[in-house]
């Protein structure tokens, strides 16, 4: 067994000293997590970034003028790629 591959085994194991698989643990549901404008922003500057680099096409990108479209999605758990062809329907209609 490798150095490595022991310190991860013994991290593993000392996450779990104190679980009790019969103990009730409380389901946190905090949604203080929001998608705001500057996350928007941020994603679609970066998704623009990595297209130019590979060459890909640009035009049918999400926008930032799409951020509404993509905060409500957001809000019903839809993943970032749904959202894209969602939003790619949405305009061809």
């Amino acid at each position: 067994m490798s150095l490595s591959a022991f310190a991860s085994a013994n991290m593993y194991i000392s996450c779990y000293d104190n679980f009790n698989i019969n103990a009730n643990y409380p389901i946190d549901n905090d949604t203080t997590l929001s998608y705001t404008l500057d996350d928007h922003r941020r994603k679609v500057f970066s998704y623009k970034k990595q297209d130019e680099v590979k060459n890909r096409p640009t035009t049918d990108n999400i926008t930032v003028n799409d951020y509404k479209t993509v905060y409500n999605l957001s809000k019903l758990n839809v993943t970032y790629v749904k959202v894209n062809l969602i939003i790619q329907v949405i305009r061809q209609n």
